[in-house]
């Protein structure tokens, strides 16, 4: 439920219950996950995404364009992840919950080097992964599903997936570089007490009236500040 239907739900009580005016500042929605062709829900369009590095040739070539919903595989347009040189480099995204996942898309590169994401590894864990592992020991971890992706060069891939996961990661082995264009991760929704916390509401002031006397009550903009009498 979101504040402002709160708000609402607390004016609609009976005579002599308090009133509530709500002022609020800096308050940005969630992204919500989105419906793909085939029915099923993008997850990663509302996770976080990071790279073992970002090419230095290319700084705007960060891990959050292979999120973007946006399939372009062009480069110099804007929208494909490049990783510089490094051993073992990977990608991953965090979806926010523990998810059933029923397949991950991975969308190449289009306008070059292909082949370097040939023979890559996608993995789903519920935990976090530890990125200082390589393929072969990461595939090895308890909670660890792994699948690989097709050597040479190829456009995209749709890889069937069967199992619940909040954390996927693309990685290549041995001292390489990659891109992407886009991943999708189509599965359904988070397992009841997966996700995080949902934190204070921050910057929100509230005037309550009791019996013709009002008095405030305002959240500070550090999510962890409550006093009454008081505006942040």
């Amino acid at each position: 439920m979101s504040i402002r239907r709160r708000l609402r739900a607390t004016r609609n009580v009976g005579v002599g219950a308090l009133a509530v005016v709500g002022l609020i500042v800096g308050i940005s929605a969630p992204v919500a996950a989105a419906e793909t062709d085939s029915g099923a829900t993008n997850l990663a369009l509302a996770g976080s995404a990071s790279q073992s590095s970002t090419w230095s040739g290319l700084s705007s070539a960060t891990a959050d364009k292979a999120i973007d919903g946006n399939t372009d595989g062009k480069l110099e347009n804007g929208s494909v992840t490049h990783t510089d040189v490094s051993v073992n480099p990977w990608w991953q995204v965090d979806l926010g919950a523990t998810h059933s996942i029923s397949a991950i898309q991975v969308f190449n590169r289009s306008d070059c080097c292909q082949d370097r994401l040939g023979g890559a590894t996608v993995f789903v864990s519920q935990k976090p992964f530890d990125t200082a592992l390589d393929p072969a020991a990461r595939a090895k971890q308890p909670g660890v599903t792994a699948y690989s992706l097709p050597a040479g060069a190829w456009s995209s891939q749709n890889v069937p997936v069967d199992a619940s996961g909040r954390y996927v990661m693309v990685q290549q082995s041995g001292w390489s570089l990659f891109s992407l264009a886009e991943v999708k991760v189509l599965g359904g929704a988070a397992a009841d007490g997966q996700g995080d916390p949902a934190p204070a509401v921050a910057g929100v002031t509230f005037t309550q009236i009791i019996a013709g006397v009002a008095s405030t009550l305002a959240i500070g903009s550090d999510r962890a500040t409550y006093a009454w009498g008081a505006n942040f």
